[in-house]
């Protein structure tokens, strides 16, 4: 591939779903070719996909950043399970991380240079957003919030571009809770990305066990 990949997922159909440079892309690993399903922001060459994921329905989520990281030029899109595609959230510098509640009511979104987390209720129905609030935020000394992911007790786990500790947050829908295994656990991330560390956040559903989404 000559573009850069920022997020893929696989396909139901075979293959794998990428958010490169240009749009989505349906990417074929035995061919290794990339077909595109949508081109978006070619009139923005500064602009590249970054972070993505699937929602529980098979939408995949993925946003842009200015490579610059000089303005809110980004954006967030939703890629459809029939492959229409839309932008739900503009003004967006650095489009990073994104995770669901056990219950898939609440979606989570990371702009980086906000240095927060924004929690939204989410319709799974319809893909749709509403009510944003500050679920957690980053002080300007502790690095900037970067990928995100919730493990089965609906901890947020968000890797700290820059930070040089780890140690558990405070999220304003619920106290952050967090044991040594999991301050094990954000050591582990900072071995296995450079100058990032793992922080782990309590949020507001319930905690069960998720299957793995996957893009139609």
């Amino acid at each position: 591939m000559t573009q850069e990949v920022g997020a893929f997922v696989p396909a139901r159909t075979g293959g794998f779903m990428c958010a490169m440079r240009e749009g989505f892309y349906r990417y074929d690993p035995i061919s290794n070719s990339a077909e595109p399903v949508v081109l978006l922001e070619t009139h923005l060459p500064g602009n590249r996909f970054n972070d993505g994921k699937c929602d529980a329905a098979g939408r995949f989520w993925a946003g842009t950043m200015d490579e610059k990281e000089e303005g809110p030029s980004g954006a967030l899109y939703c890629l459809e399970a029939d492959l229409g595609c839309r932008r739900v959230l503009t003004d967006v510098t650095i489009s990073n991380g994104l995770a669901w509640s056990a219950d898939n009511r609440t979606m989570y979104y990371i702009d980086s240079t906000t240095r927060e987390v924004v929690a939204f209720d989410y319709d799974l129905g319809t893909g749709s957003l509403s009510s944003p609030r500050t679920a957690v935020r980053i002080g300007t000394d502790e690095g900037l919030p970067d990928g995100m992911a919730i493990d089965r007790e609906g901890m947020l786990w968000i890797a700290i571009w820059g930070g040089r500790q780890g140690r558990p947050l405070q999220s304003r829908d619920r106290r952050a809770i967090a044991d040594r295994s999991r301050r094990r656990f954000a050591r582990h991330l900072l071995r296995v990305r450079r100058r990032t560390v793992g922080r782990a956040v309590h949020h507001d559903g319930q905690a069960r066990p998720r299957r793995t989404a996957i893009a139609r």
